[in-house]
């Protein structure tokens, strides 16, 4: 076994050999290396006593990006240590950390980052970014969290799977999805963000399953621009302002998922967005959106949407608001026990199609229209207006 005072110098010197084996331990310590570029599939282990190696073995880089892990990295593995991009701090933000990462995962890349503390102090860029097609890392039990903007940045029709990782406290988006971008994200905790959870924008993807998202400044969920990610089994809670916020013509599926305890909206749905809420065909499991400190959904401002299926209670204000010109889809939903309002309310030219749902124990009407500044709780066909009415037990 060799011994290198650098981490560049163990990396030439394994790139260089005729084995297949290419392993380098970084034992305990703080290193400042010039910028670490990965093209082969090289196993990069942190090694320290105790239960918390990766703060005892720390990479770190001022200037540029600290670890890129490019076309060649098939099969390479970084794991049990701290990666940190830390510029130096001035007045003015330096517009070239734009493109500067604790960790980048480009082209053909497919890594495996493992049980590592990602992080960066820049007030642009992110701590991981995820570009390019065909760049499909593997990020488990990692930490990416206390960043001074955004936590995880994945673009231009990259994908990647990211399991058990905690994403938290993140100046900006702890998770930014866009531009075709696919990701898969599974048993992630994403919390207490200064700004939203998870923002998916400008046809960003990505499949959210078993999440817990919480605590967040603004939604926990954000959709925009004709975004389509896919939501299963989730719990998005106790945001402070909402929980799901689907806007700018975005889209999305969002399926078996608790949505509680959020100061506004459990969804909010709006400016020509059209997602689906529902149960998963076959799985009598259904979206549960409850106990928020305002209503459970709000469809406003031309929203649209497929609400289809979930269970909408105990939330302080009205279960479903429709209002400003929107027209979703209410089916086959259970919509009881609002603690000071109604079931469903339309108003200001709110329509849409009421089929086959039971609404019950609201405190008021369980269903309530107001049109021409007059509120009606005679539900004959006359006084619906534009709201259509099937099969609907109040």
């Amino acid at each position: 076994m060799l011994h290198f005072e650098k981490i560049e110098q163990a990396l030439l010197h394994v790139n260089a050999q005729s084995t297949n084996e290419k392993l380098i331990f970084v034992h305990t310590g703080h290193y400042t290396p010039d910028p670490l570029v990965i093209t082969t599939d090289v196993q990069m282990i942190g090694a320290s006593s105790g239960f918390v190696i990766p703060t005892k073995v720390v990479i770190q880089n001022r200037q540029d990006t600290t670890m890129s892990l490019m076309e060649g990295s098939a099969g390479a593995y970084v794991g049990f240590m701290s990666i940190l991009f830390t510029p130096e701090v001035n007045p003015l933000p330096n517009p070239t950390h734009q493109a500067h990462y604790a960790v980048m995962v480009s082209d053909e890349a497919s890594p495996v980052i493992d049980r590592c503390l990602i992080q960066s102090s820049s007030s642009v860029g992110a701590a991981l970014c995820v570009k390019k097609q065909n760049a499909n890392p593997k990020v488990r039990h990692c930490k990416i969290a206390d960043c001074e903007n955004v936590g995880v940045y994945i673009t231009d029709g990259a994908t990647g799977c990211f399991e058990d990782c905690e994403i938290a406290r993140n100046a900006l988006a702890g998770v930014w999805v866009k531009n075709q971008a696919n990701p898969f994200f599974r048993r992630c905790h994403i919390h207490s963000g200064r700004d939203v959870g998870i923002f998916t924008f400008e046809y960003g993807m990505g499949f959210f399953e078993k999440c817990n998202i919480h605590s967040n400044r603004i939604s926990g969920i954000e959709v925009k621009q004709h975004a389509n990610p896919t939501v299963v089994r989730s719990q998005v809670h106790d945001g402070l302002t909402g929980g799901i916020y689907v806007h700018e013509k975005g889209r999305g599926q969002f399926m078996e998922n608790q949505i509680y305890g959020n100061a506004y909206a459990g969804i909010w749905i709006t400016s020509h967005s059209h997602p689906t809420i529902r149960l998963v065909q076959f799985i009598d499991i259904l979206n549960k959106i409850h106990d928020g400190r305002h209503g459970g959904i709000y469809v406003h401002e031309k929203g649209r949407g497929l609400i289809e299926e979930n269970e909408v209670y105990g939330n302080l204000l009205a279960g479903i608001w429709v209002t400003t010109g929107s027209s979703p889809i209410l089916r086959k939903n259970r919509i009881h026990s609002g603690k000071q309002q109604v079931g469903v309310y339309f108003y200001d030219n709110g329509h849409g199609l009421l089929e086959e749902n039971d609404i019950f124990n609201h405190l008021y009407s369980g269903v309530q229209i107001r049109y021409n500044g007059f509120e009606s709780e005679d539900y004959t066909e006359q006084d619906m207006g534009r709201a259509e009415w099937r099969s609907t037990r109040v």
